[in-house]
């Protein structure tokens, strides 16, 4: 469907949130190695795949510098997104179902704890490198401020059945990643 086919481009997901006005890491969308020349950043960098999933080739750089080589492999099978990286105080994953109505309900918000500087490929997979804790423990403000805008996001992009859609929370600020 075209809700699944947006979601899986996470530029186009990306445009698409921010456009909305929540809050989202600064992005910028690599389709060759020329369109380096336009991103500067004064911190860290994420990078990884425009449509991947399950976090393949995701990497932190230092700069776009050190980053130039994945860029150039990610470039021989995807778009390349690039984003600020934001220092987690906390990531969340909020899974949300229709209820009997075809209404939206939140099923559950988990708190991903890593070892790693994010959650990638082996954080995921390996064990004992992450935990995710179905249910986490949140102030009732947060937990209502997560809920809403994830129910938000879920109602702006149509979604309908299932979705999870994910969080890094930060100095008070919730950043929305991706909608899976």
């Amino acid at each position: 469907s075209g809700v699944h086919k947006l979601c899986l481009n996470k530029y186009l997901s990306w445009l698409f949130v921010q456009n909305s006005w929540f809050i989202t890491p600064k992005t910028f969308l690599v389709k060759n190695i020329q369109d380096l020349e336009n991103i500067s950043y004064q911190w860290k960098i994420f990078v990884k795949p425009c449509n991947g999933w399950s976090s393949v080739d995701n990497w932190v750089f230092l700069n776009i510098r050190e980053a130039r080589d994945h860029i150039r492999k990610i470039l021989s099978y995807d778009d390349v997104l690039v984003q600020e990286f934001i220092v987690k105080q906390r990531e969340f994953t909020v899974s949300i179902v229709w209820d009997f109505d075809k209404n939206p309900k939140v099923l559950a918000i988990s708190e991903v704890i890593t070892q790693k500087e994010i959650f990638d490929y082996d954080a995921k997979y390996k064990a004992d490198w992450a935990t995710e804790i179905v249910h986490a423990d949140l102030e009732k403000d947060l937990k209502k401020e997560i809920e809403k805008v994830a129910l938000s996001i879920y109602t702006l992009f149509q979604a309908k059945t299932f979705a999870r859609i994910d969080f890094i929370y930060e100095n008070g600020k919730l950043y929305f990643l991706e909608v899976n």
